[in-house]
């Protein structure tokens, strides 16, 4: 195959099948310059298509809480605190608002679970995809650019 362009590869993941998970794809029209690949285990390859295009949307940087860094959460705790719609109000009730901060803005942009599911926004996606029943196992984020 000859390409008539200069192509450089950033990145490269390897998803592994077995276990009974199923992988679905998503690539986006028109330009078709980004896609996601997904693993998943039960669910209908409808509802995994659409995990996909979320994910193509969305692209978060984490799939649960769990992965992401305590320091990274400890730096953003801070930077909130800082605020002064925060530093203004009285000790006691800081670290409630701070909480609701970190929930409401860091977690639900950069956690896939937690983010407004873009087919049903009354529904995060973690509630979207156990009504559903899928569970996803791994998946990728790709760009061409």
């Amino acid at each position: 195959m000859l390409f008539r362009s200069n192509i450089r590869v950033v990145g490269a993941r390897k998803l592994d099948g077995g276990d009974g998970a199923e992988f679905s794809q998503y690539v986006h029209p028109p330009a078709n310059k980004i896609g996601v690949l997904l693993k998943v285990k039960g669910g209908s390859p409808e509802l995994a298509r659409q995990l996909a295009m979320h994910i193509s949307f969305s692209r978060p940087t984490y799939s649960s809480r769990d992965q992401v860094p305590a320091e990274l959460v400890a730096a953003e705790r801070e930077i909130l605190e800082k605020l002064p719609e925060v530093a203004s109000k009285p000790d006691d009730v800081r670290g409630k608002i701070v909480e609701g901060m970190l929930n409401k803005r860091f977690y639900a942009e950069s956690v896939l679970g937690e983010q407004a599911w873009i087919h049903d926004t009354g529904l995060t996606v973690d509630k979207a995809l156990a009504q559903g029943g899928l569970n996803l196992v791994d998946y990728a984020w790709y760009s061409v650019g």
